[in-house]
């Protein structure tokens, strides 16, 4: 066997050789990476209440730390009216919204915006904030995502019960209509249809467009007395399609007399 003696300098040497090998390298938490989001970029609105569009979110961040997508004041997302139509004054936006989730870092976590009912049809835009939090010590980061665009249009069961139509038999013979229906069908086109008593279809009498008026679009407008409307006959009205709004068909209603 073959021994070798190490003197005082050879075992300060083996120490600190020991000793390195075992020291520990302190982890270091991932830093707080810009969000990045993918939501579905076109919505319709639901026939009632609301509906949450879900998208996915990914950053990088500190396992340790908490995560929110709202701002440091813990507001949500502000979400602007891009484009609609013309007929929808400012202050009648009603706006889709993006509410505060908790999210993770390092995977990919669920968001979603919210589409209701009335959310008025049109190009909505917004960046997401994703809020960091970390406690020892305090300290609050917020980023934003890149700017995002959503389109949301108009659903034709909501347009159809948001239509009303009413009529009168003139002196002259002819009929006078007045046509309502909601504000993001301003422009649209407006036909009247009449099936008189014991025939077995429609006919086209009269069409015009729509106009902006206050919540509404509205026309009132003159059938011919040509076209004879009488008590006992139907009538129906076509509303045409814009910019975020699909055309509909009301359904019929009877000629009464009084």
């Amino acid at each position: 066997m073959l021994t070798k003696k190490l003197g005082r300098g050879g075992l300060a040497l083996a120490a600190a050789v020991v000793l390195s090998l075992g020291a520990a390298v302190p982890a270091q938490a991932a830093a707080f990476g810009t969000p990045e989001v993918k939501y579905p970029s076109k919505a319709a609105q639901p026939s009632s209440g609301w509906r949450d569009v879900a998208g996915t979110l990914k950053f990088s961040g500190d396992a340790n730390a908490s995560y929110q997508t709202t701002k440091a004041d813990f507001s949500s997302a502000k979400v602007s009216s891009d484009k609609r139509n013309k007929g929808i004054k400012s202050a009648n936006v009603n706006r889709l919204r993006v509410y505060g989730e908790k999210v993770y870092p390092n995977k990919t976590s669920k968001v979603t915006y919210t589409v209701f009912s009335s959310t008025s049809p049109g190009r909505y835009k917004f960046t997401l904030p994703v809020t960091e939090r970390k406690y020892s010590p305090n300290k609050v980061t917020t980023r934003y995502s890149a700017l995002k665009y959503v389109t949301v249009t108009a659903n034709t069961k909501n347009s159809k019960r948001n239509t009303s139509y009413s009529g009168y038999s003139r002196p002259n013979g002819g009929f006078k209509m007045s046509v309502t229906a909601p504000d993001y069908q301003s422009g649209a086109q407006v036909s009247v249809y009449y099936k008189a008593q014991g025939k077995s279809s429609f006919k086209k009498v009269a069409t015009n467009r729509l106009a902006a008026s206050g919540y509404y679009a509205r026309k009132t407008f003159n059938v011919s007395y040509k076209h004879k409307l009488r008590p006992g006959g139907q009538v129906k009205v076509k509303v045409g399609s814009v910019t975020y709004a699909p055309g509909y068909t009301t359904g019929a209603s009877k000629i009464v007399k009084r």
